[in-house]
């Protein structure tokens, strides 16, 4: 007698899944992206200017994570980051006490108020709320952070994965959040805001018209 999937197992499965579906349409629109920027060369050269879109955005968010990470709160996040579970959960307990004095509650806010100005904060609090909505809908993984972000604008050059236009890309789950997907980086691809709106909760091969929704 068999025994029934465990919920680890079934999101693993989910996971392996997405991550199929997705390769499998890959080279679709690595094709689509190629054809539409010979047929627009002109349209995206034009387009780039007046977006001022410079070749050099990978060095700097890599400078800027140097300079983060060369400050007090990126090297303690470092020192936490490989010492062992027993003094991380000390570190935690010793912060939670701090945050709970007046002094560290005034010390908290204006920490936060520092990282929301920069740029960086902002894409931290995005991703952040973008896992709370998809943690609400019910995606079995829910793990897409950062720097998986910023891979996958990369891996697209920065640009909608289904048009080809650049400017600012939102994230667009390849199999929808609705429908059993997962908020990961095998199952996101950058998109415009047009683009995102018009696939909505239609799987991708709905959307092109190739299957009846």
């Amino acid at each position: 007698m068999s025994r029934a999937p465990t919920a680890e197992q079934k999101r693993q499965a989910r996971r392996a899944y997405n991550a199929r579906y997705y390769q499998a349409h890959r080279a679709e629109l690595l094709e689509a992206m190629r054809v539409y920027r010979a047929s627009h060369r002109k349209e995206l050269r034009a387009y780039d200017a007046a977006r001022r879109v410079t070749p050099g955005r990978r060095e700097q968010q890599r400078a800027a994570e140097a300079r983060y990470a060369a400050t007090p709160n990126g090297k303690g996040k470092r020192r936490a980051a490989r010492s062992g579970p027993q003094r991380r959960d000390k570190d935690r307990a010793t912060q939670q006490k701090w945050r709970a004095t007046p002094k560290g509650r005034e010390s908290q806010r204006a920490a936060s108020a520092r990282d929301l100005a920069s740029a960086a904060g902002r894409e931290r609090r995005n991703i952040i709320e973008a896992r709370r909505r998809a943690k609400q809908r019910g995606a079995p993984v829910n793990d897409l952070t950062v720097l998986d972000w910023r891979a996958i604008q990369e891996e697209f050059g920065y640009r909608c994965a289904y048009c080809g236009c650049a400017g600012k890309m939102t994230k667009d789950h390849v199999w929808p959040l609705s429908r059993g997907g997962s908020h990961t980086r095998d199952n996101v691809a950058p998109a415009c805001k047009n683009c995102n709106d018009s696939k909505g909760s239609k799987l991708l091969a709905e959307w092109l018209g190739l299957v009846a929704a």
